[in-house]
């Protein structure tokens, strides 16, 4: 339920992570465990973004935070701090982006009157 070519990236941080002279031990916990983890955090801040605001806040915002860490990662030098930093921030981003991109469709149908009741389940599990 998201556009193409979102969060791409996440594909190839095990091939670009030579070129930061990070190790396979780093490479795992930071592309794995703690992208996991960051972007379940990112999904919850999310949630709260779009409690809090209009539901067309989030998704913005979470483009912003996935361009500037792009960016960083083009831009700063090629280091093992850079990667993590960059890898993390892309992957809190990826989790706001996936919440509020399906917030944004559930609003829109709710408009349209195809969904009557407060939430659908499918979204929910």
């Amino acid at each position: 339920m998201i556009q193409i070519g979102t969060s791409a990236a996440v594909n190839v941080w095990s091939s670009i992570a030579v070129d930061w002279k990070v190790d396979v031990d780093t490479l795992a916990l930071v592309a794995g465990v703690f992208s996991a983890i960051l972007s379940t955090a990112g999904f919850i801040a999310g949630g709260l973004i779009n409690d809090k605001n209009r539901v067309w806040w989030g998704y913005p915002g979470s483009k912003v935070i996935w361009a500037l860490a792009t960016a960083g990662i083009a831009v700063l030098p090629n280091n093992t701090a850079v990667f993590i930093a960059g890898v993390l921030a892309y992957a809190f981003a990826l989790g706001i982006g996936f919440v509020c991109i399906r917030l944004v469709i559930l609003n829109w149908i709710r408009k349209k009157h195809w969904l009557n009741k407060p939430a659908d389940p499918e979204m929910v599990g």
